[in-house]
């Protein structure tokens, strides 16, 4: 049972590095629509390549700010990066635009206020 696991998440992580590259070329094409860089943000942020999603997340919301998943995405990618209380201020962002986002608030919680 473990190996098969294992070998579903091998799966997963070549699929998900497989569509980074392809959402790389989407972009050359189209640089200006924000879409792929969410995309590509959220195939970085499966294979914990923060860096990488926080930049894609942070296109994509200079190209669309009124997107709670990009900064959603830039929350969680930022809480990757141990950057809490920038990932807070994300997440809060992502509610401010949609107060039921689950996602967001799933993060938030996760995610408790810093005291002291």
């Amino acid at each position: 049972m473990r190996s098969r696991t294992r070998s579903a998440i091998s799966n997963d992580c070549r699929l998900t590095a497989a569509s980074t590259v392809t959402l790389s070329k989407v972009l050359s094409n189209d640089p200006l629509a924000p879409e792929p860089f969410y995309a590509r943000g959220t195939s970085y942020l499966a294979i914990s390549k923060f860096k990488e999603a926080l930049e894609d997340f942070n296109s994509s919301l200079q190209l669309n700010n009124k997107n709670a998943a990009a900064w959603t995405g830039r929350g969680l990618a930022q809480e990757g990066l141990g950057e809490r209380q920038k990932a807070r201020e994300s997440l809060q962002r992502a509610l401010q635009i949609n107060p039921g986002y689950a996602p967001a608030k799933e993060a938030l919680a996760r995610n408790p206020a810093q005291t002291g």
